[in-house]
Order: structure tokens, then sequence, then C-alpha cells
């Protein structure tokens, strides 16, 4: 009932909250009359969390409150009792967080109930040591997050300049003393003076694509890659997820995009925080989520690629809502918007240029997320050593 959740007052969780670790603000509030008429119950702060079911990872994770609340049906509230330390069974629990996954199906869709809960085995430490080992991890945990919070910002940053690399060559050049000129397009401002403003539809010529008929399984039975957005993950095509067959293109309206071409997702909810583009190294059919652009003989592929790429800030002023609530590329639009082109000879220098600096970011990218990962595998074992007595931290 909609009145349940207005102007309400009583905290109320939901599983996603587990991912805040130390809950301190609520998902919603729920009024006095939905807590009386519903089976929620409070649960004491410093009580433990643990979400029974969940998208992702979310099942099995656990979190402490740090307020008074209650939650959904999702939720089991785990309230320690006797001498058992509420830090120390949060420790305990997260460092058994796979196994518990497993007791129900591990990543599949079942979920947790509160009978095996009530199963998960407890190493019982004196409440001294419970203390001193929550406090240990408490701390030594915290500065491994910090350290992980840290190479995750890099990694940003470095996605960050390796856009603004891309974006200042292909508006601007590479020379930072060549004479400019106000490219009279008010978002791309002022361009070297050699260079030309084209239109895109006066640069490529295009092709859509299709989907051939899933009730016709021999066109899904060849191997020419047919390119939907779900493969538009990388900035190179060389493959698909799904194959057709010859008689998909004979038959079933499919044309080839010979290699060499640009293709960019036109529709779909990736469009609302980024505009994919790709160019293909191999033929391929595209569905009808897709344009292909093939360049004229002055332009080259890899450039606009790369010029479609650094200038997405512009190519989101032609994206809008279609009829059924998904995002939609206006082609009629966008093809007609203004693009900085300089010579051919240019553009290969341009593009040579922007692939070393992307290969040296790219790599420092690699080595951050290869520090991450390390540093959560040593994070899960610090967390399981120290829950099972294998170091001593009586002294710490």
């Amino acid at each position: 009932k909609a009145h349940y959740w207005e102007n309400g007052s009583i905290p109320w969780l939901n599983s996603g909250t587990v991912n805040q670790v130390i809950i301190s603000e609520p998902s919603a509030f729920i009024t006095t009359e939905a807590f009386n008429s519903s089976s929620a119950r409070w649960i004491p702060s410093g009580s433990l969390v643990m979400a029974l079911a969940g998208q992702g990872k979310t099942k099995g994770m656990v979190a402490q409150l740090a307020l008074r609340a209650t939650c959904n049906q999702s939720m089991a509230a785990i309230i320690p009792s006797g001498n058992v330390k509420p830090r120390y069974l949060f420790w305990w629990l997260s460092s058994n967080y796979q196994s518990i996954r497993n007791m129900a199906g591990g990543d599949l869709r079942e979920g947790l109930n509160l009978e095996l809960i009530g199963d998960i085995p407890l190493l019982m430490p004196s409440e001294e040591e419970q203390t001193q080992i929550a406090s240990f991890l408490d701390h030594e945990i915290a500065c491994i997050d910090m350290l992980i919070e840290e190479q995750q910002r890099l990694i940003e940053l470095l996605k960050e300049k390796r856009q603004a690399v891309i974006s200042l060559s292909v508006t601007k050049g590479l020379e930072p003393t060549v004479s400019m000129k106000n490219s009279g397009v008010v978002w791309l401002g002022d361009v070297p003076a050699h260079w030309v403003i084209r239109k895109l539809k006066n640069l490529v010529s295009v092709r859509g694509g299709s989907t051939p008929s899933k009730e016709v399984e021999r066109y899904w039975e060849g191997d020419i890659p047919w390119v939907s957005p779900k493969d538009m993950k990388s900035e190179r095509i060389s493959g698909s997820i799904d194959h057709v067959s010859g008689s998909a293109i004979e038959e079933g309206g499919l044309k080839i995009v010979k290699s060499g071409a640009i293709l960019i997702v036109v529709r779909g909810m990736i469009l609302i925080h980024s505009v994919p583009v790709a160019i293909t190294d191999v033929d391929v059919t595209i569905n009808q989520d897709i344009k292909a652009m093939t360049p004229g003989p002055q332009l080259s592929g890899d450039y606009l690629s790369l010029l479609l790429q650094g200038v997405r800030d512009a190519v989101f002023q032609y994206i809008d809502s279609s009829a059924h609530g998904t995002r939609k590329l206006e082609w009629e639009r966008f093809e007609l918007i203004d693009l900085p082109i300089p010579s051919h000879s240019e553009q290969i220098r341009i593009v040579g240029f922007i692939e070393t600096q992307k290969r040296a970011i790219d790599d420092l990218v690699v080595q951050a997320a290869s520090t991450i990962t390390l540093m959560k595998e040593r994070r899960s074992a610090l967390i399981s050593a120290a829950v099972t007595g294998k170091i001593d931290v009586r002294g710490w």
C-alpha cells in the first residue's frame, strides 16, 4: 500500500544495504501502520543482517547495523547473544561468504533461509580474543580497503586521461602552435585553421541491420559474425557471440558489412552512459540496433572511429528516448553533426599518436587492476587467517 511509505519514520532496509558493510542509512522509512500491519520487527543497533537473496554478489553478504531498524523478507537479522561478540561474528561470517552462498546453490538463484543460516558453524575463541581479532581486522582491512580505493580512483583518472587524449587530438590536432580558426560549431570551438568542417552524412555511406527469423534454425547455423550491442565491448570487432549462415544473407534480408567499417550502437539502454563505437577487422553482419558506416576515400576508418569517441559528449545531444522507453540515437539528426577533418596524412599521424598513448595508459590500467586483485586476495586471506587462529593477534 502506497500510504505505508508516505511520511514514515521507522527505518527499513532492503537486501542491497548489505553493501554498506556498516549500515548507517536505511533504504526507506515506513509508517507505524505499516510496521503494525506486517511481520516486520525491530532489529537492535549493533546486530548483523544477511541478504538471503539478491542479484549478483548480494546473497550471503553480511553487514552490521549502526542504527535500530526493520528489514524486508529478503534479509535475516542475526542478533548475537551470550559470549558472542557482534564484530567478531561479522568477520567470521564475512570469511565464510562463499561457503554460505554454496549452501544455497552458489551463484544460482536459490535463496538462503533461516535454517541454513542457523547451521553455519562458528569457531569460538574467548571473548577477549574475539575483541582483539575484531579490532585487528577493523584496522588492517580498513588500510587495505583504502589502498584498493586509491587504485580504483587511479583507474578512473587514467580512463579520464585516455578520453582527454583522444578528444584533444581529434579536435585540436597535435601541433600546439598551429594557427586556429573558429569552427562555427558551438560545442567544438576553435580548430586548426587548415582543417575543414564536414557533416557526417557527407563523409560516409551508412547501412543498417536486421535480425533473421529465430524460427528458421539454419539461419543461425553458419559462421558469419552477427554483431549486436552485446558484442560492442571493445574498439575492434573480430568476431561475435552469434553467427548466421549464408542462407540468412540470401533469404533473410541481411547484408555483409565489409572489414574496415565503423559500427555504432544506435538503440539500447547502454546509450544512457556511453555510445559504443568499434571498427570491424573482419566482414560481419549487424542487427537493427547498430549502424555501419563506410568512410569515403579521404577519411581513415581508424580516424573516424577515434573521432566519434573523442566527441562523445556532443553525440549525447542526439540521444533520446524511443517509444518503448529505451534510448535511441536519432540518426536523421545525428548524420548532420559537423565534424573537424584534417588531411588524410594528418589523420594517420593523429591515429598513430593516439594509439601509442592509449597503449601506455591501458598498460597502467592493467597494472592497477592487477594490484587490486592482489590486495583483495590479501584481504580475504587475512580475514580467514585471523578468525581461524592461523595468525596470533593477541599481542597486536
